[in-house]
């Protein structure tokens, strides 16, 4: 059973109780309602991977779209392997509020917060969302994009870190449910356009997720520490494909 833990939050300017870490506005992503039948789970403990690979398969069956930061893995020896604290429990989303099912998450892992910015959720690790020198956090004068794919969106991104960046298509994957060909090609080739002035890269990113509409973003860091060179950026579409850029080396 969960527990309730309450801290201050701004809603419309109004200070509310909510549960720990998730900071919400009424009518945003957070009352989207999981489907009654979807077999969505939370496994318990989590594991390494547990925490992108949940989120996904929610915003996936809610239709929500997310931008997402990871915590960088901890490199354990070649002959450890992870193993649960506890037996492993199974929780059911299904017919859950989003609410619902973040306040779940974030009770196993009191690392992360939540904030419901209306058309998306952004989910970070508490510390790394407040540290000047996470990349996401970087200063950015002004970003525009016009009438661009998220192909492009995703070179224009990279060229913040490095502006010489000749551009790419990206390295595109996609995994089950095999997405829809027709939908998936509508979603690669939208074009949409960003204007945004004086922000961070990380309000780049949900910028070009609220502008695209069915799309979010993730950001994973292959090693410790966090930063410019080892981060990964991916966006994915609703349909189930994804596109991907690594940083550095």
């Amino acid at each position: 059973m969960l527990t309730a833990h309450k801290v201050r939050v701004m809603v419309f300017g109004v200070l509310a109780s909510l549960s720990l870490g998730v900071y919400a506005q009424s009518g945003g992503a957070l009352e989207r309602i999981v489907p009654p039948s979807s077999q969505l789970r939370l496994t318990l403990p989590l594991g390494p991977l547990s925490v992108e690979t949940f989120l996904r398969e929610a915003s996936a069956v809610a239709h929500v779209a997310i931008g997402l930061e990871t915590i960088p893995p901890i490199q354990l020896p070649p002959h450890v392997v992870f193993h649960p604290s506890r037996p492993m429990q199974m929780v059911p989303m299904g017919g859950k509020s989003m609410h619902g099912v973040i306040e779940a998450l974030i009770e196993a892992d009191r690392r992360y917060e939540c904030h419901d910015l209306g058309s998306m959720l952004e989910i970070a690790p508490t510390t790394q969302r407040n540290d000047p020198m996470d990349p996401l956090n970087r200063r950015v004068a002004e970003f525009a994009l016009e009438n661009k794919s998220v192909a492009e969106a995703l070179d224009a991104v990279r060229r913040i870190f490095e502006p010489t960046y000749p551009g790419s298509v990206g390295t595109a994957s996609s995994g089950p449910p095999p997405p829809d060909v027709a939908q998936t090609q509508e979603q690669q080739q939208r074009l949409f356009s960003v204007h945004v002035q004086r922000v961070t890269v990380r309000e780049v990113l949900n910028a070009i997720v609220q502008a695209h509409g069915e799309l979010s973003w993730i950001v994973r860091y292959k090693r410790a520490p966090v930063s410019e060179q080892t981060m990964l950026l991916q966006f994915e579409g609703f349909a189930g494909w994804s596109r991907l850029v690594t940083f550095g080396n």
